[in-house]
């Protein structure tokens, strides 16, 4: 008896779900994602300086994960749930944001109020301790503007995205309400 032919070709491969991100999506994810990583580590590496805003910055990190990671990284991606994490993050970015654009101008008018009369230019070393402070409300500021931002954008996506597969669902399912 002869052996039956060994087929070479590639199995047809079946799509894990019928959700997918498109690059743009999937880039959108990506920066949000390490925005808000870096804001997280930002607020670790100077939770020192930055007190409570801190704990905003790292909050913002930890949800932006989880969001991500935990329900929008699933073959059959939650957005019900990814919607409500990735918005408390954009408030807690917001309000870190708040926080340090106050701490940053409390500091600020705190070294200008020091400066001796004269000249219209401060300068400050950053090797200095109000330098050094000044510098690190100014990344925090950074970070946190740049997360706020993208996870508000994320947001938004995400909530439209939870809208067109609720219609799409409605329209081939018509028994649905």
């Amino acid at each position: 008896m002869a052996d039956p032919p060994i087929d070479y070709a590639a199995p047809a491969l079946t799509p894990v779900s019928d959700v997918r991100f498109r690059p743009v999506a999937t880039l959108l994810l990506a920066a949000t994602f390490a925005a808000s990583a870096a804001a997280g580590v930002i607020g670790l590496i100077y939770a020192d300086r930055l007190g409570g805003s801190a704990a905003c910055l790292i909050l913002t990190g930890v949800l932006s994960a989880a969001a991500i990671l935990g329900f929008l990284a699933r073959p059959q991606p939650a957005f019900g749930k990814a919607v409500v994490v990735v918005f408390l993050s954009a408030c807690l970015s917001v309000w870190a944001f708040v926080q340090i654009r106050s701490g940053h101008d409390r500091l600020e008018a705190e070294i200008l109020a020091r400066a001796p009369a004269g000249p219209d230019d401060v300068v400050i070393s950053v090797n200095s301790d109000d330098g050094a402070h000044l510098a690190t409300w100014r990344i925090a500021r950074i970070a946190s503007t740049t997360s706020a931002s993208l996870t508000a954008a994320l947001t938004c996506y995400l909530i439209a995205r939870k809208v067109r597969l609720a219609r799409t669902i409605r329209r081939n399912n018509p028994t649905v309400t």
